[in-house]
């Protein structure tokens, strides 16, 4: 990963063991800002029991308005993080008023794929999404949703399915 344009004393504060140090980081990150930090602070999020750090990183996430976040954040999404990690990183998406519309498939899996809770989360990322998804990638995502909706035999998630197909309908009605 190339860090050219992080400051390396950042990154070995985000690794410290000291809790004040890594929050400064942490501080110094969201005033100054800078999207290639990110990886690095889910890391550090992670990998600390600190309910102080996770808190600062979180609104950190929250908060952020650069639209260069989103796809970083897709990045993060995809790999497999553990529920905790990945349910702050949806409320981030949802929160920060990003555009996340040209992601709606990635989104749409995790409804379909993840657990109740992280589907209903990724279900609120897509409930508010601000943009919009272009035609086809709400069609494919319609359709993908459907299918899920008639073959999971987990009477649980249905009720998530059915909302997912209804934001979606809503969301090619608005396209025409």
């Amino acid at each position: 990963m190339e860090h050219s344009n992080l400051d390396k004393t950042i990154l070995e504060q985000l690794m410290s063991k000291d809790e004040q140090v890594i929050i400064q980081a942490v501080e110094f990150i969201h005033e100054k800002g800078n999207v290639d930090y990110i990886p690095h602070l889910v890391f550090c999020y992670t990998n600390n029991a600190s309910g102080d750090v996770k808190k600062k990183i979180t609104n950190l996430l929250n908060d952020i308005k650069d639209a260069r976040v989103a796809p970083v954040m897709v990045e993060m999404l995809k790999k497999h993080n553990p529920d905790e990690v990945t349910s702050m990183l949806l409320t981030a998406c949802w929160s920060s008023g990003i555009d996340y519309a040209p992601f709606l498939p990635v989104f749409c899996d995790m409804v379909i794929s993840e657990d109740y809770m992280t589907a209903f989360e990724a279900l609120t990322v897509i409930d508010n999404m601000e943009g919009k998804p272009e035609t086809a990638l709400i069609k494919s995502c319609l359709e993908k949703a459907k299918q899920a909706a008639i073959s999971d035999k987990g009477p649980k998630k249905r009720p998530i399915y059915t909302e997912l197909v209804a934001v979606l309908e809503r969301m090619a009605e608005l396209q025409d």
